[in-house]
């Protein structure tokens, strides 16, 4: 027992130096790479902050309460961070310095109650045009949301004899509560377009998520630095009959090398909440794709092209060039079953994704399998 521990170690040490050696090397590089790209972003200039949309409101229907309730639209579609209105006068000019102009018709607020509902008259500036058809589809669609919504109910309340025995003093304050009803279930439905961060996974926002899939592509990529070490070992264990020892003593320094090499990362997205499970299964699915690649092309010429063929591929179908919600859906099915897609999901881990480990592990443990007969297996 003493024997094969000893052969274990010195194995698993010697493959560790030759391997580890081309790996600082390669990081060397990358960490320079990545100084030189940090000084150049920080050496340009910095954009400044954007200013809020101006947007004009002329009131022609003589009731203060059109204006409240345009303003009140407004900050319940989630635009009040977005846009700064300001009241203007029927004979303003000076337009030019307004993304937009509403102008709410005379009888607006008259039309709301009776049903008619006239719309505010919207002009854009139409140096950007999708925005203005945008707007002038949603005015239109909500103009016909109301319309029919309030058509039902006055079709339900006449049919029910509904205020029958009221004056019409009544009768109008009541059907201004259903019209207020109505209005607040429709900003409701605007509840979309409030601003929300851009996320591309989940809960990561898109920078980070593109700092995930780098930190989870790269590793998948430079596999191939220890193919030389476990072309050897098997070599080696072919000599001495030795294979299960030497298969493991090559299969853990390619784990624990990808682990090592990810850790950086890991504790740069943690900012202080290291999560240790992620990290290790990342480590054994990087580094059991990378001895399993080592395995089925012998060649370090042709391990070194494949690594990179596959990395690639696997980042184009897995999302992490584009994010799956831009991509076809057919690319959302496959993309689990990627091992650098499980890559990227279990480095979002450390900034907040949520991500279940069984499925990268089984992942691993199938490609070790898959190594036994080509570990197994005398070259010619």
């Amino acid at each position: 027992m003493k024997k094969h521990w000893e052969l274990f170690w010195n194995s698993f040490w010697i493959s560790f130096k030759h391997s580890s050696l081309r790996l600082l090397c390669l990081l060397c590089v990358l960490l320079l790479c990545t100084a030189l790209l940090t000084v150049l972003f920080r050496s340009l200039p910095q954009n400044p902050a954007q200013e809020k949309a101006k947007v004009g409101i002329i009131n022609l229907d003589g009731n203060a309460f059109s204006v409240s309730m345009m303003r009140m639209a407004l900050g319940d579609a989630g635009l009040s961070d977005m846009i700064e209105t300001t009241d203007l006068p029927p004979d303003e000019e000076s337009r030019t310095e307004y993304t937009a102009i509403i102008t709410i018709p005379k009888g607006f607020l008259e039309s709301i109650l009776n049903g008619e509902n006239l719309s505010p008259i919207v002009e854009l500036d139409w140096s950007s045009p999708l925005e203005a058809m945008w707007v002038r589809q949603m005015i239109l669609a909500g103009t016909r949301a109301l319309s029919a919504a309030q058509r039902g109910v006055y079709a339900v309340l006449e049919a029910a004899n509904w205020g029958k025995d009221m004056d019409e003093k009544e009768y109008n304050i009541l059907m201004a509560e259903v019209n207020m009803q109505l209005l607040n279930a429709f900003f409701d439905k605007l509840s979309l377009l409030k601003s929300q961060k851009l996320s591309a996974s989940g809960s990561l926002t898109l920078p980070q998520y593109y700092a995930c899939a780098l930190a989870a592509f790269l590793p998948f990529c430079y596999g191939f630095l220890f193919q030389p070490a476990i072309k050897n070992l098997k070599r080696f264990s072919q000599a001495v009959q030795k294979k299960w020892i030497l298969f493991f003593a090559g299969w853990s320094h390619v784990f624990l090398l990808e682990a090592l090499s990810a850790l950086p990362a890991f504790l740069l997205f943690a900012k202080g909440k290291f999560a240790v499970m992620p990290w290790l299964i990342f480590g054994f699915l990087a580094g059991t794709s990378a001895f399993l690649c080592a395995l089925l092309f012998p060649e370090q010429g042709v391990c070194a092209a494949a690594h990179l063929a596959l990395a690639t591929g696997q980042a184009l179908c897995g999302g992490l060039l584009l994010p799956l919600a831009l991509l076809p859906a057919g690319f959302s099915a496959v993309a689990p079953f990627l091992p650098v897609w499980q890559g990227m999901q279990l480095m979002g881990t450390s900034i907040g994704e949520t991500v279940s480990f069984g499925v990268p592990f089984v992942m691993g443990i199938i490609m070790i399998f898959v190594g036994i007969p080509l570990w197994k297996k005398k070259e010619g």
